[in-house]
């Protein structure tokens, strides 16, 4: 569990595929209220005309900010300390390679992170303008007065302070890239972490599309293929 990269350990990179410049705006917005650590900057990577997340993301890892936080241009992050709060995270736990807003601390056999007992986290999800409040906190399973462990996360918003390839050759959709990515830090002996979240620190004003059920079952099948070593 080595990674040799140097990094600029001072960097937070903000990496943001972009297909709609109005949701990017509220995104950067909410973004620019954050408090900055001391001694610390803040960077946006938008990514344009990405044909896949995986294509898109891979991308940010030519930059050498050691924390980098992938999230979709419909997340809007309202918690004012979210970057002290991952920092301290990431600081008191070199082995935490990625941290989420929402997941699961054991991924089931499907590969649906969401169909567990484990389940854990919390976030505001606006669907077709309905607001509803998520919360899965579980606060008797934290490992610490911070954080729970987890195996996997929604891609919604991933933060991470080492820097892995995102799997490009086997999602290059929308799908599974979230799920994947977690395994790949799995097999490199990182582990996840989910924050205790006293409020909610982020909203996701999804735009609702229509799931093509097949191609969402062809990637979850290259999940299991390709993972079913790792998900035990």
């Amino acid at each position: 569990m080595k990674n040799s990269k140097k990094y600029n350990s001072s960097c937070f990179l903000f990496v943001i595929c972009v297909n709609n410049e109005k949701l990017y705006e509220v995104c950067k917005f909410y973004i620019s209220q954050l408090d900055i650590p001391d001694s610390f900057t803040i960077e946006y990577l938008p990514i344009y005309n990405a044909t896949s997340m995986t294509e898109g993301y891979n991308q940010a890892l030519k930059h050498s900010a050691k924390y980098k936080i992938y999230l979709h241009q419909d997340v809007f992050i309202q918690h004012l300390f979210f970057l002290k709060d991952i920092l301290e995270i990431f600081v008191s736990d070199p082995q935490i390679g990625f941290i989420g807003m929402i997941g699961c601390s054991k991924l089931p056999n499907s590969g649906i992170w969401w169909q567990t007992p484990t389940i854990n986290g919390k976030v505001i999800d606006y669907v077709d303008k309905q607001k509803r409040y998520l919360d899965f906190q579980k606060n008797n399973e934290y490992v610490s007065s911070t954080f729970i462990r987890a195996e996997a996360v929604d891609g919604l918003l991933i933060a991470t302070q080492y820097d892995l390839p995102w799997k490009e050759d086997l999602f290059n959709g929308f799908h599974f890239y979230d799920v994947s990515q977690c395994l790949e830090f799995k097999k490199a002996g990182y582990r996840g972490a989910i924050p205790l979240q006293k409020d909610y620190w982020c909203v996701h004003y999804s735009i609702t599309h229509a799931v093509n059920e097949q191609i969402y079952e062809n990637y979850r099948q290259i999940l299991i293929q390709n993972y079913q070593d790792v998900i035990e």
